[in-house]
């Protein structure tokens, strides 16, 4: 006759052990990911919308104050969709700047 408590005894100490010793390996992993998130996560990314640097642009062509306008529009990131506008803006602000060079630079 089959002794079906022996094996299950058997099964349930090896998925224990099993259980454990993944454990032991497990935790301390997660716990070292999630420090090295907190402590090497970058702290805020600034939030720069085309229409607050036009709210600038448009306080700075009041003062006739072009090195300001273009500066500001550095601020856009490349991958923001009106980076193509601002890049044209930019280059015409460079333009009357007489910054030939960094124009035709930019413009590319």
């Amino acid at each position: 006759m089959i002794n079906y408590q022996y094996f299950r005894k058997k099964l349930c100490n090896i998925f224990l052990t099993s259980a454990y010793t993944t454990m032991n390996r497990t935790l301390p992993f997660l716990l070292l990911s999630f420090i090295s998130i907190a402590v090497f996560a970058p702290k805020k990314i600034a939030n720069i919308t085309y229409d607050a640097i036009t709210k600038d642009v448009a306080s700075f062509v009041e003062k006739d104050n072009y090195a300001e306008i273009v500066e500001a529009y550095n601020k856009i990131f490349v991958n923001d969709s009106a980076y193509g506008d601002a890049l044209a803006s930019k280059t015409y602000y460079l333009l009357k700047l007489k910054k030939y060079d960094e124009a035709i630079f930019r413009s590319r």
